[in-house]
């Protein structure tokens, strides 16, 4: 799938570019659900990223940069949840129901965005490594095995090898981030 920078996502998206659309879409559904999860239930939260995600294509000429089309995107996530969430009869019920606790106060709101926005960052960076750097980060890093045992899966035969992937697998990793 082609990459776009964030200005050229924005004026695709203005002039409904399907490509555009679905890369937008692709990149950013995943997160809206884990964000609206922290109010609903895993199906309510796909069917309200799916559908706000559609509005902020539809009304992207609005926008000025992709960063406030995202944000607004966001706010819209939080607040269809929230008014799904009061269809419930109480909401000790919908937090019973929901993958995850929902967050309080308005700090912990923009942590929570924050998280996911790294989550993705770093999932989409480990997209972008060579095949056997994301392999060994992924394997020590997210399956916490030892060095030792990622070179014999991997057929490697020294362990500053793979420690040296990782290393240069983590600068570029640092690299790809948008922080």
């Amino acid at each position: 799938m082609k990459k776009y920078s964030d200005d050229e996502l924005l004026s695709l998206l203005k002039v409904c570019d399907k490509k555009a659309q679905t890369y937008f879409y692709q990149s950013y559904f995943i997160p809206m659900v884990l964000y609206a999860m922290h109010w609903v239930r895993r199906d309510a939260a796909e069917d309200i990223a799916s559908e706000r995600l559609m509005i902020a294509m539809e009304i992207a000429a609005n926008f000025d940069t992709l960063r406030h089309l995202v944000n607004y995107t966001y706010t819209s996530v939080h607040n269809a949840s929230i008014n799904d969430l009061s269809k419930d009869n109480t909401r000790k019920n919908a937090e019973a129901n929901a993958d995850y606790p929902a967050a309080e106060a308005g700090t912990a709101l923009d942590i929570e965005k924050m998280y996911v926005e790294m989550i993705t960052q770093v999932s989409r960076g480990l997209k972008e490594l060579p095949p056997e750097m994301a392999a060994i980060i992924r394997s020590y890093y997210l399956e916490e095995k030892p060095i030792a045992e990622i070179k014999t899966e991997m057929g490697i035969r020294k362990n500053n090898t793979v420690a040296q992937k990782k290393l240069r697998g983590l600068a570029l990793l640092r690299s790809f981030l948008k922080f």
